[in-house]
């Protein structure tokens, strides 16, 4: 799966461009957990064996030998969702820089526009037919591009690039290398792909999922029970 993209939204999407190992990853989770008690491991065991052993590992709570695992994605998302990414500190990330460079005109506009909930969770939306949606959208797209506009305006008039960025939405998108051990993307995972995640959050969210879950099948089979 290395190296696939997947579109996420209307211009961004998640690659996995890295991973270590690169292959054999539920061999190396278990050869990992064996020095634990065995000492200096290097015999290859079944495959059927490492299986059991990763299943094992996850269900007792043994997590370090996922912390072995790297995975770097390449991600392209707006703002908004790079906030809740940088929640997730176990995270590296190297992300474009707004100081060095001209930023490109690139917006997230929904195609449907979402309410709160009335009760419970009053972070969480509710996803219905608005009267006005369509409209709405559109005027949004309307004052992106204004904002845009004006940051160009700043940038003619001799405004550094640092300062001229500020009038600029949190739909904008940006790109950003993430790095993150198997053990912590597991955790990131089950706060993102979760239904009280926001929507566009939770796209990017699952993207990453799809690109990891065939490299360690069996490690997931024990995370979703």
């Amino acid at each position: 799966m290395k190296n696939k993209k997947i579109h996420v939204l209307d211009h961004g999407y998640v690659s996995l461009i890295e991973q270590m190992p690169h292959h054999d990853v539920e061999q190396f989770i278990a050869r990992a957990a064996r020095v634990s008690y065995v000492g200096n491991e290097s015999e290859i065991r079944s495959t059927e064996k490492d299986e059991k052993l990763v299943k094992y590992l996850w269900k007792n709570g043994h997590t370090s030998p996922f912390e072995q695992v790297v995975f770097q994605f390449q991600i392209k998302a707006p703002l908004f969702v790079v906030q809740h990414l940088l929640r997730h500190r176990t995270a590296r990330i190297n992300q474009e820089s707004g100081r060095y460079k001209k930023l490109r005109k690139e917006f997230h506009v929904p195609s449907r526009l979402r309410t709160n909930v009335k009760t419970g969770d009053k972070q969480k939306s509710f996803d219905f037919e608005m009267v006005h949606g369509s409209f709405l959208c559109s005027v949004m797209r309307m004052h992106f591009d204004d904002c845009f506009a004006y940051y160009e305006s700043l940038l003619d008039d001799g405004v550094c690039r640092e300062q001229a960025r500020m009038v600029l939405p949190s739909a904008l998108y940006t790109s950003l290398v993430y790095q993150m051990d198997l053990h912590n993307l597991l955790k990131f995972l089950r706060l993102r792909t979760s239904l009280s995640s926001q929507f566009e959050t939770r796209q990017y969210a699952l993207a990453m999922r799809s690109l990891v879950e065939p490299t360690c099948p069996n490690v997931f089979l024990a995370f979703d029970k």
